[in-house]
């Protein structure tokens, strides 16, 4: 509540009181749309626990680290929408992720061509990139980067 202006010569004050309602924290946290990888698993990226404080970021971090999860396990397509349901009077806020999967990602083989006269072993070893595995565009850089560093190209 901001109260009367005071002036004084060439200033104005004006006193603002602030009244801080309680603290919401995360109640109950909901998955939907995980099939593929366990709610769990899911539930375990996003760190909402319950009775962790509420703030403006909150959904917006878990959101990052949902497809973080995702992404690492090869789901590079994956969206999720987050619902919230506050209640005041427990001062809970309950949070339900909905997920689309989109399809999985594995890698089929590492070809390499081209290479400067540099052994193919020696690039795909750089790599590390193995095929079976899901394609980790964050394991694809840092293979990207080791390349870069033999200082070979």
């Amino acid at each position: 509540a901001a109260g009367p202006i005071a002036f004084a010569g060439s200033s104005a004050v004006l006193p603002v009181r602030i009244t801080e309602g309680p603290v919401f924290v995360v109640g109950r946290v909901d998955v939907r749309g995980a099939s593929a990888r366990p709610a769990g698993d899911v539930l375990n990226d996003m760190a909402l626990t319950e009775g962790t404080p509420f703030g403006p970021d909150t959904v917006d971090r878990a959101r990052d680290a949902l497809r973080r999860g995702y992404a690492r396990a090869g789901f590079n397509a994956v969206t999720a929408t987050f619902d919230t349901a506050v209640d005041a009077r427990a001062g809970t806020v309950a949070i339900t992720a909905t997920v689309v999967e989109g399809p999985r990602q594995i890698l089929e083989d590492v070809a390499v061509a081209g290479g400067g006269g540099v052994s193919t072993r020696t690039i795909a070893d750089a790599l590390a990139l193995e095929p079976g595995e899901p394609v980790d565009m964050d394991a694809w850089y840092a293979g990207r980067r080791r390349l870069l560093q033999t200082g070979l190209f």
